[in-house]
């Protein structure tokens, strides 16, 4: 496989042995790296900034000896990496008429393609003499002559791969605080080379940084910086490299001492719908330059791992992140009651795993508001197919948590409507499901108005994202606590809670996550087993929440989702099966936008919102035929 056709490229950075003012063994050092970064397929590489004599050479960068045999260094690099494909960026003093810069030379193949001076935001921690060298806006020639050939020499430009949306450009020692200039905010992949000194905790700021930086831009950014053989009497080095793509930290050393290198794989398809979100500051292209290259046709297997859940965090982040959901979504449903004067929930309880978690946030939010728990309203209300197992779940839960629960069933009045609109009870069509839920959002609204409360929608992001809900029916509330989080989520974030509770609280909240995902409409079986489980018609969850991040969040083709699914779902399903579930959520996210567009308020709490008033605005008639079509191609290809 090669990466370019699934939209990867496979990076490196770089932090050598180097040796202080003595550019040819340093170019020995560079030779051998880029040697070792080909025998795992690296077709980018970045090496710190003057990778060629060192970072520390003070006011030996004045010496015409150091300066002139640089560049013989440099053409000895281009002689010994004649034929080898890999885009290499590597750092050396340059002299133009008559001033230094700190500059990097950026070679394919044995061929110098540009030098690239360093911007004025030269970043704030080096340890250059701020005389020392000039800045790229210093200087007024736009090419320079190596061995009497015309180089081009300028800051703004951009390195095009010629068959696909791969786009580099380079800085020389940027300040990561600033954004990137805007004419090369269009770039997917930045390198830095850069020569940063450590301080106690300068480590995890930079690493910070660097992160941010490629959230802001949505882009690749590629980070290497001087080797602890830099280290002198005022400063210290540590080789750390760095590379971070969209606001996720993909790699990173430590404390480097000697190289060789950090690789991974970065994603450059990068969507429209991301690009755009740089803002409209990027000036148009004519300023500038544009160096083409090609890449080599090597199929490559992809280095990067990626998680079958997405909107989960990491262990490690655990604790911080499950408490920080659950006090967004108490705060957001505490102010819309503070703000409407309505001080009692009225929340409909199955037992399942959605009205259960909502129960929770409704009890934060009274919490936080300061009012009793005795203003929380728990209803529930068996029907056709209300289980044993659910129904005890119900009155334990809320019992344990202090609430009263009311019982109200919905049998007899769903079959007085039944022979009031002429329906056949045997008949276990969709208007024999979605009366059921229809009775219960009457009568929690009606409760709701005599009452003077609000009602407590518990819907998540996964059904909403596939209108699995009754319209006007469960689809409908006053507002939806749990709209932002998707099933996933609540799962992990239920079994989270669980286990910081009492013992026989916790017992009860997990036998919630045991039970299958059921809307519990339809008759049980003869054992009083329920044999309505959503994900039999659905897919599976994980998948579906999958699907439902990287469609929302990226944009990707659907045979890129397939792709990636098949990576993180490799040991559970097989590709074809995933295309299956694929097919289902597409035409279901699709054809179910006119719930969205008619749902209640709701706060985004994650990055992924489907609000069709701020985040997810389509048509309620948007055609699917065409992600359809696309579909058809790829099962094709899989039989």
């Amino acid at each position: 496989m090669r990466l370019k056709d699934v939209g990867y490229v496979r990076v490196a950075a770089a932090s050598i042995p180097v040796s202080i003012a003595d550019p040819y063994t340093n170019a020995n050092y560079i030779v051998d790296t880029i040697t070792q970064a080909q025998k795992v397929d690296v077709e980018v590489l970045v090496f710190p900034a003057l990778t060629l004599t060192g970072s520390t050479c003070g006011d030996l960068f004045r010496q015409e000896l150091l300066l002139n045999e640089s560049l013989k260094a440099l053409k000895a690099v281009l002689k010994a990496t004649a034929g080898n494909t890999m885009l290499i960026s590597l750092g050396l003093p340059l002299r133009v008429d008559g001033q230094i810069y700190n500059a990097a030379a950026v070679i394919q193949s044995g061929k110098l393609l540009a030098f690239i001076p360093s911007e004025n935001s030269t970043q704030q921690d080096s340890c250059f003499d701020p005389g020392l060298f000039r800045f790229s806006e210093q200087h007024t020639s736009s090419h320079v002559k190596f061995y009497g050939e015309e180089i081009p020499f300028q800051r703004d430009i951009l390195f095009v791969d010629k068959d696909s949306d791969l786009s580099i450009a380079v800085h020389v020692c940027k300040n990561l605080l600033e954004p990137h200039v805007p004419e090369l905010q269009q770039a997917t992949v930045h390198l830095h080379l850069a020569s940063s000194p450590e301080i106690v905790g300068k480590k995890n700021l930079r690493s910070d940084m660097l992160r941010w930086l490629s959230l802001r831009q949505q882009s690749a950014e590629v980070y290497a910086s001087s080797s602890s053989d830099e280290s002198t009497s005022d400063y210290i080095y540590s080789g750390h490299c760095l590379i971070a793509e969209r606001g996720e930290l993909l790699e990173s050393n430590q404390y480097q001492q000697k190289g060789p290198y950090i690789v991974t794989d970065v994603d450059v398809d990068t969507p429209a719908c991301l690009r755009s979100s740089r803002g409209s500051s990027v000036v148009s292209e004519h300023s500038v330059m544009k160096i083409s290259f090609s890449r080599d046709e090597k199929s490559r297997t992809l280095l990067r791992q990626y998680s079958p859940y997405p909107f989960l965090p990491h262990a490690s982040d655990e604790e911080r992140y499950y408490s920080e959901v659950l006090h967004l979504q108490a705060t957001a449903y505490m102010q819309r009651m503070k703000k409407t004067g309505l001080h009692l929930s009225h929340i409909g309880i199955s037992g399942g795993l959605d009205s259960t978690w909502a129960l929770i946030v409704a009890l934060k939010a009274h919490e936080m508001l300061g009012t009793s728990k005795d203003n929380i309203r728990c209803i529930t209300m068996p029907g056709f197919g209300t289980s044993d197992a659910s129904r005890k779940s119900a009155h334990q839960i809320c019992s344990l948590l202090g609430l009263a629960l009311r019982e109200i069933p919905i049998v007899d009045v769903t079959l007085q409507h039944f022979r009031d609109i002429g329906h056949d009870p045997q008949d276990l069509s969709l208007t024999y499901e979605n009366a059921q839920a229809r009775e219960r959002t009457q009568i929690l609204m009606d409760l709701a108005n005599k009452e003077g409360g609000l009602v407590v929608g518990t819907g998540d992001l996964s059904e909403i994202a596939l209108g699995w809900s009754t319209y006007n029916g469960d689809q409908m509330s006053m507002y939806g606590i749990n709209a932002s989080v998707p099933k996933t989520l609540l799962r992990a974030i239920l079994a989270w809670y669980a286990h910081k509770q009492p013992e026989d609280l916790k017992r009860a909240l997990l036998t919630v996550l045991q039970r299958p995902v059921s809307p519990e409409l339809l008759p049980l079986d003869a054992q009083g087993a329920i044999v309505q489980k959503t994900e039999d018609s659905l897919g599976d969850y994980d998948v579906n929440d999958f699907f439902l991040y990287y469609v929302v969040r990226t944009g990707y083709s659907p045979k890129k989702i397939l792709y990636l699914a098949s990576l993180a779902f490799k040991e559970r399903y097989s590709q074809k099966e995933l295309c299956h579930t694929l097919r289902i959520f597409y035409r279901r996210f699709i054809t179910q936008q006119f719930k969205r567009n008619a749902a209640p308020d709701s706060a985004k709490v994650l990055p992924v919102s489907l609000s069709s008033r701020t985040e997810w605005r389509m048509p309620s008639d948007a055609s699917s035929r065409l992600f359809m079509m696309e579909l058809d191609k790829l099962e094709e290809e899989l039989s």
